[in-house]
């Protein structure tokens, strides 16, 4: 992993919490009475989009 990518990977985690509650992610897509299925598919899609938004922008700044 470069310095770049370290450094994006930070951001997005730092921000993702936030970027899950405007987008209106839920964190569990079900629930069966006894458990909740956790909803990792859309927070690792956000993850990536939020990811490859900053590592692309810290590689091709304006």
């Amino acid at each position: 992993m470069t310095d770049l990518e370290k450094r994006a990977h930070d951001i997005a985690v730092r921000i993702l919490p936030q970027m899950i509650e405007e987008n209106q992610i839920s964190y569990y897509v079900s629930n069966d009475g006894r458990h909740e299925f956790f909803n990792a598919a859309d927070i690792v899609d956000e993850y990536q989009m939020v990811y490859e938004d900053i590592l692309n922008e810290l590689q091709n700044p304006k």
